[in-house]
C-alpha cells in the first residue's frame, strides 16, 4: 500500500519545481489519479500470471469464490456478478449432489443457442455451461446458466482496484491542510473546515483511499500524474523518477 498524501506531498515538490505554487490542489489531485490509477492497474493487468514476480502484482486483486462467495441463481438461471468484478480467473463451478465439482464450460450466448438444438451438445446437470451477459433485473454484469438448477455458482475472479482519494481539512486562519488518515475519525479543531464542508469543532469521518500498487510503482505513478496534469520537469528531474510507461516487473 502507497500513502496517497505520500504522493501528493512528492507531486507538489514538482509542481513547484515548474513554478506552480501550490496551484496543484487536493481536488485537482483526486480528479487526476482516477485516470492514472486506471492506467497502472490494466498495465499490469496485461502481464498477469506472466511470471511469479507478476502474479504478486495482481494477486492481490484475486478475490476466490469458494466456499465464501457463492453465487446464487434466480428461477431463470441468472445470477449477478459481484459488483467488484473485473476478469474472470479460471471457469465457474457448482457442486452436484452426488458427483461432486462440475465445472461449468463458459462460452458465448450464439454458441449456447447452437448448443441447445441439438440433443448431443445440450448442457446437462454433469455438463452445465453458461455465457455472459448484463442481468435483467439488477443491470449488473451476469452469467446465465443451463441448467439453471446448477446453483449455487462459485468463480475466482480479478477485482476491480479502489480508486485513491486524499481527504483533508484546512485552517480558515492559515489555509494549512491536514490529512486525513484512511480509515480514520478525525477530531478536527475549531477555526478548520473539512473538505465535505463541515465547521470544527467536529468530529469527521475521512473518506481517504491510498493506493493498493506496490512501493516499486511509486515513479510510475508520479510520471503517469505528472503527465495527466502537464507539468514539464527539467530533464535530470524527468531522469530521477524514471520517464517509462511500463510496470517494473521483471521476467521469470
Amino acid at each position: 500500500m502507497i500513502l496517497v498524501s505520500q504522493i501528493y506531498d512528492t507531486l507538489l515538490s514538482y509542481a513547484r519545481k515548474d513554478k506552480r505554487g501550490l496551484s496543484f490542489s487536493p481536488d485537482d489531485f483526486n480528479n487526476a489519479v482516477v485516470q492514472v490509477n486506471q492506467r497502472i492497474f490494466r498495465l499490469n493487468y496485461k502481464r498477469y500470471e506472466e511470471s511469479k514476480l507478476s502474479m504478486d502484482e495482481t494477486d492481490s486483486f484475486k478475490i476466490v469464490g469458494y466456499p465464501l462467495h457463492p453465487i446464487a441463481l434466480d428461477a431463470n438461471g441468472i445470477g449477478a456478478l459481484p459488483s467488484d468484478y473485473f476478469h474472470l480467473v479460471g471457469d465457474p463451478f457448482y457442486f452436484h449432489s452426488t458427483e461432486g465439482r462440475r465445472k461449468i464450460d463458459l462460452i458465448t450466448s450464439l454458441e449456447h443457442g447452437q448448443r441447445e438444438m441439438d440433443y448431443f451438445t445440450k448442457a446437462t446437470v454433469l455438463y452445465p455451461t453458461c455465457f455472459m451477459g448484463y442481468g435483467t433485473a439488477s443491470g449488473d454484469m451476469s452469467l446465465y446458466v443451463t441448467p439453471k438448477t446448477c446453483t449455487p455458482v462459485y468463480i475466482d475472479y480479478l477485482r476491480q482496484v479502489n480508486t485513491p482519494y486524499l481527504d483533508y481539512y484546512i485552517s480558515d486562519l492559515t489555509m494549512q491542510l491536514t490529512y486525513m488518515a484512511q480509515g480514520a475519525t478525525v477530531a478536527m479543531p475549531l477555526g478548520c473546515t473539512s473538505r465535505s464542508g463541515v465547521v470544527g469543532p467536529a468530529n469527521v469521518v475521512s473518506i481517504t483511499k491510498d493506493f493498493e500498487f506496490h512501493e516499486h510503482d511509486i515513479p510510475q505513478i508520479i510520471n503517469l500524474l505528472l503527465e495527466a496534469v502537464g507539468i514539464s520537469l527539467p530533464d535530470n528531474d524527468l531522469v530521477t523518477i524514471s520517464n517509462s510507461n511500463e510496470p517494473k516487473i521483471e521476467q521469470g
